[in-house]
């Protein structure tokens, strides 16, 4: 499996588990641990940017190279 393709899955298990905290701390007014779930929800979307980003990097090489 290409390595764009784990962190793209990882990312998008990190950005639910982050949606789950974050919409559980807010539902339950536990806001300590709101931080938490939203911390990990955008390093969950920076992994899947950073995952797109090497794909499109890599397509585009590919087409230039043709």
């Amino acid at each position: 499996m290409k390595t764009w393709v784990k962190v793209l899955i990882i990312g998008i298990v990190i950005l639910f588990i982050g949606m789950i905290l974050a919409g559980n701390a807010m539902t339950t007014n536990q806001f300590q641990y709101g931080g938490i779930g939203w911390a990990l929800f955008y390093l969950g979307a920076i992994l899947i940017i950073v995952a797109l980003a090497a794909a499109a990097k890599r397509l585009f090489r590919r087409m230039v190279n043709d």
